[in-house]
């Protein structure tokens, strides 16, 4: 036993100085090095927009009732729709009731989705994830509902992460009417829930430099759970901001698999989150922003007239800083299309997140959370959620061509890499907005303004 034991300590010696000779100094990323910190981001700012969700989550009934946005999500969805709908889970109880609106002619039937980790996976539903299929909608008065009752042992062992609404015999991992996520904050509910709050589901080992990651890859070729000996992850505070560093990361660095652009080709942190024609003349001429400029099956039908301009339009975005959006779907590319500024990240609890009062059910409720995000508050099409933009911006953004398909033209994130993006997004900016009123203390360049101004002549 010792010397099987020592003969592995001398492999792994010998295998890891192979690797750190590969991996000289210098050949790391920049990004490897400089995204090690939660940058902007900020564990206070993130638990004062939850501790707000939370405490209204709480008077409407906590886990029993969990409520999930349903609609067409760019991305998840696999055709587009007005259709729109909730899922109601008593997760005590094992009760589901489902409503959905404007639900096409046919029978379709409800799909709940646990999705499981491991290479190669996405939030999608996969062969291998946890699957129940709840039954079929009735349509009553204009509503198609379904109720079903699962037992209160349902949800012990199951975390619901996706919903479908999938017409009759088919499978969900193929066809997707309609597509809800559980949201990070339902998600860190649920671990507070347990008596680990922040220790999420499918969480990503932290991030370390790629040498590290080599190390930890020859390790684990030799002794599996030699790595894993490190222990759980420490306090709260730590997991959260060991999330949101993660997310950071993913969003300057992930590409998804498509054509090289990120989260950060557009949102630059260096630039406050955004972009402008003066930053956007600065660029090399092979900057991933410019992927319509020298990706053959990106480029327009006539680059040089810049017309038939189906995936950016070039002109527009370096004299305009306009990016190219399809908020109606993909099915008309020439004809269904807006050309729109790059919106800053930065304090999105006040700026875009807070629900609005739209798409109605007959009881004058609305859809929650419905957060609208995007200039207009149709940034994330369906229910409107930051998580579902996430995917919607990969697949509108990311892609090698204009097929999107996923899988071929980029790779659909993991609920592990959405809980952190959306981490990190909900961690920047400010935590409430300045007072200028007189009733608290306002910024001294609010102040100033406040006392410049004169009324209109």
């Amino acid at each position: 036993m010792k010397r099987r034991v020592m003969t592995r300590l001398i492999l792994v010696a010998s295998l890891a100085y192979v690797g750190l000779a590969v991996l000289l100094p210098g050949t790391v990323p920049a990004a490897e090095t400089d995204l090690n910190d939660a940058g902007f981001g900020s564990v206070e700012t993130l638990m004062t927009s939850y501790n707000d969700w939370e405490a209204t989550y709480a008077a409407n009934g906590g886990d029993r009732r969990m409520t999930i946005s349903l609609g067409p999500a760019k991305g998840l969805a696999t055709t587009s729709s007005t259709t729109h709908g909730r899922m109601v889970l008593d997760l005590l109880a094992g009760t589901i009731s489902v409503e959905v609106a404007a639900l096409p002619e046919g029978t379709w039937e409800v799909w709940l989705i646990e999705n499981r980790p491991g290479p190669g996976r996405s939030v999608l539903p996969e062969p291998g994830d946890r699957r129940l299929r709840l039954g079929n909608l009735d349509r009553q008065d204009g509503m198609a509902t379904l109720d079903v009752s699962l037992g209160r042992a349902a949800f012990a062992q199951f975390d619901p992460d996706l919903v479908t609404v999938t017409r009759a015999g088919s499978d969900p991992a193929n066809d997707r009417l309609l597509v809800g996520a559980a949201t990070l904050f339902q998600r860190l509910y649920r671990s507070g829930q347990r008596g680990q709050f922040g220790r999420l589901s499918h969480a990503d080992e932290p991030e370390r430099p790629a040498s590290d990651r080599t190390l930890r890859w020859l390790f684990a070729s030799v002794s599996p759970t030699a790595y894993a000996q490190i222990g759980p992850i420490p306090d709260p505070t730590t997991a959260l901001e060991q999330l949101i560093t993660r997310g950071r990361r993913s969003f300057f660095t992930d590409t998804f698999g498509g054509n090289g652009r990120t989260c950060g080709t557009c949102h630059r942190e260096d630039r406050n989150l955004t972009i402008d024609p003066d930053f956007i003349a600065t660029l090399p001429p092979n900057d991933p922003l410019f992927v319509a400029e020298f990706v053959p099956a990106l480029m327009c039908d006539d680059p040089v007239a810049n017309t038939g301009c189906k995936f950016e339009n070039p002109v527009l975005m370096r004299q305009f800083g306009l990016i190219l959006e399809n908020q109606d779907g993909f099915d008309d590319l020439a004809n269904k299309f807006n050309m729109r500024g790059v919106p800053h990240t930065l304090a999105l609890l006040q700026n875009t997140l807070t629900p609005a009062n739209v798409l109605p059910f007959p009881d004058g409720t609305i859809i929650p959370p419905n957060e609208r995000t995007g200039w207009s508050g149709d940034g994330a099409p369906g229910a409107g959620t930051l998580r579902e933009f996430i995917v919607g911006a990969v697949t509108q953004h990311y892609p090698k061509t204009l097929n999107r398909t996923p899988g071929v033209d980029f790779v659909v994130p993991t609920v592990g890499q959405m809980d952190a993006l959306e981490a990190f997004q909900r961690s920047l900016g400010r935590r409430q907005e300045p007072r200028a009123d007189g009733a608290g203390r306002a910024p001294p360049a609010v102040g100033c303004g406040r006392q410049r101004a004169r009324p209109l002549q």
